[in-house]
């Protein structure tokens, strides 16, 4: 069976401070649409598996360790897209005045990612 959603149709879910997103599970795959205010707090963090980034509005500098382990900047814009290495330590940080709008795919199922139930 193949179902739609609707991003307006969800809810935003507080991530930290600053960072709100919005997921859809797919039966393999994930799609989260992260909401990055200005000064948000960053959270460098790995995952098992790959990650792909797309920005649909605002300026994200995307932080990614390379093969040494240094954090290198990726300035991102609408239309940019930036795929993230299985394992690689990684973070976001809003570099402008206005919310960014930053879309995930995961090559995988990440249930975890929902609203958990209070």
């Amino acid at each position: 069976m193949i179902e739609t959603e609707h991003w307006d149709a969800l809810a935003w879910t507080p991530v930290r401070k600053g960072v709100e997103r919005k997921v859809i599970l797919a039966a393999e795959t994930t799609l989260q649409l992260v909401r990055f205010q200005p000064g948000h707090e960053i959270n460098p963090h790995t995952h098992d598996h790959e990650q792909i980034a797309y920005i649909l509005s605002g300026v994200l500098d995307y932080y990614v360790a390379n093969d040494r382990g240094v954090m290198v900047a990726h300035r991102m814009v609408a239309g940019s897209t930036l795929a993230i290495p299985a394992g690689a330590r990684h973070y976001g940080q809003n570099a402008g005045n206005e919310p960014v709008l930053n879309l995930d795919i995961f090559p995988v199922r990440r249930p975890e990612l929902l609203p958990r139930a209070k």
